[in-house]
């Protein structure tokens, strides 16, 4: 008898890697689901609680207590033309303020008479309308010793700020900006009282721009534009960029 010829074997079926490695992903989503389903809500809550402007600004807050830092404002003559450079770290998605410190010179005692300790007597209202034009605070719909709003308002500085984001191929400027006490009026962002050292000065610090800044290394260019006048003599004018903070 012939022997029965045996048939050769199947061909293999060759297997899609695209098709393989979604099964990789499937059973590894299979396995590990419990875990997975606590990660995605930790990321969820983290995201959140990151939106929320409270939990910014206490994280904000810590990182200032663990790395020292506090907000500073230099000292920034005007009518010198001059420059000044400031540096600005933001670890987290969160507006930034331009801050403004203005120091009168003997201010209280123009504002309210030389006798000051026998305490303050009524302010003087042109000093007074002086003052708050200065610092970019509308008067309007004041009488002021009589005096319509317009007769204080007056432009007395320009300044101009450039912000660079830095980056790893240099700098790209991230805003540009003119700033004078008219074209900020009614739009401060926050305004108080500041110490001085001397008891007769009256000092401010008012926002002067706030803004987002995501996370990154920024440079804050001021640059004065303001021609020479002789009030920049008997006012002391200091500036800096710093985290808004507000726990309401």
């Amino acid at each position: 008898m012939d022997k029965q010829q045996s048939s050769p074997p199947p061909p293999e079926q060759s297997i899609n890697p695209i098709s393989q490695y979604f099964c990789r992903i499937k059973g590894y989503l299979k396995r590990h689901r419990r875990g997975l389903r606590w990660v995605v809500l930790f990321v969820l809550v983290a995201y959140g609680l990151a939106s929320c402007m409270v939990t910014r600004t206490l994280a904000i807050i810590g990182v200032e207590y663990i790395t020292g830092y506090s907000p500073t404002y230099t000292d920034f003559p005007l009518g010198q033309n001059k420059r000044l450079n400031l540096e600005v770290r933001s670890y987290v998605k969160h507006p930034y303020c331009i801050g403004m410190r203005t120091e009168f010179i003997d201010g209280k005692t123009k504002l309210y008479g030389p006798n000051l300790e026998r305490g303050p007597s009524d302010r003087d209202p042109w000093e007074y309308g002086k003052q708050e034009v200065f610092r970019g605070h509308s008067l309007e719909g004041m009488a002021i010793g009589g005096l319509a709003p317009e007769t204080f308002y007056r432009q007395y500085y320009t300044f101009q700020v450039i912000a660079y984001r830095q980056g790893w191929f240099g700098e790209k400027v991230f805003f540009r900006k003119n700033y004078t006490n008219l074209n900020i009026m009614g739009k401060v962002f926050y305004s108080y009282g500041s110490n001085t050292d001397n008891p007769r000065n009256i000092a401010y610090q008012d926002g002067v721009d706030c803004f987002d800044l995501p996370y990154g290394k920024y440079r804050f260019e001021f640059i004065d534009k303001s021609p020479f006048i002789p009030e920049f003599n008997e006012i002391i004018i200091s500036v800096g960029v710093s985290p808004y903070i507000d726990l309401k």
